[in-house]
């Protein structure tokens, strides 16, 4: 698999690595224990940012970006990091 890259931002797809894959009940339920046992930092994005967020859709509408693509890149950006591991294979 090969990173892409949005801008200063790199996103690399992941094969579903992630406990049970969330792809079913028990899988998403499984996933929801991992994520609150710490197995990653769940961010809430301020509204005060949502114009951001839309601004990337704009920068970036000929590769069709959704709104958790350009939330990925706007984080991303906060928090001066340049690469993305993501499971979204549609995408990417």
């Amino acid at each position: 698999m090969n990173w892409v890259k949005r801008g200063s931002v790199q996103m690399k797809p992941m094969p579903g690595t992630l406990p049970a894959t969330a792809n079913n009940y028990l899988g998403r339920q499984e996933f929801l224990k991992w994520v609150s046992r710490g197995g990653m930092k769940v961010i809430e994005i301020p509204t005060s940012e949502y114009l951001s967020i839309a601004g990337y859709l704009d920068k970036y509408a000929d590769q069709d970006l959704d709104f958790t693509d350009a939330a990925l890149i706007w984080l991303a950006d906060s928090l001066k990091e340049r690469r993305i591991l993501t499971v979204d294979k549609t995408d990417f």
